[in-house]
């Protein structure tokens, strides 16, 4: 039981960091105008809303988090202020798409920056 109070106690400590707030506000903001976006377009799924959570809130923050304690660790203070900038880039990018859907103009140089269909995730 003293190992799940401490994943517990570690859990909540994640959760209270400022930039982990941020993100989470981030991934909840794609997810209403995403929701907005399929709603308008009558293409709404429950099933990929968990999805979209799943696959944003988890591998986000696991991946901040871990760039933050090894940064801490290796007094690399820069590792994670990078990591939290590149996140945060890539939910942009993923909310442009969305809010063009909804109808809101979006300038094509901003399109133009955040389109990266060249890039290959790994294991993807």
């Amino acid at each position: 039981m003293e190992v799940w109070n401490q994943i517990a106690a570690f859990l909540l400590k994640v959760v209270q960091m400022p930039d982990v707030k941020a993100l989470l506000t981030h991934i909840c903001v794609n997810a209403v105008v995403a929701v907005s976006a399929a709603i308008a377009l009558k293409d709404f799924q429950l099933a990929k809303l968990f999805e979209f959570l799943w696959r944003k809130i988890l591998p986000l923050v696991a991946v901040y988090t871990v760039a933050r304690l090894i940064g801490d660790a290796a007094d690399l203070s820069w590792l994670a202020t990078t990591t939290f900038v590149m996140l945060e880039t890539t939910l942009v990018a993923d909310l442009v798409p969305n809010l063009q859907k909804l109808g809101i103009p979006i300038p094509d140089r901003v399109v133009q920056f955040f389109k990266v269909s060249d890039v290959k995730v790994i294991g993807g």
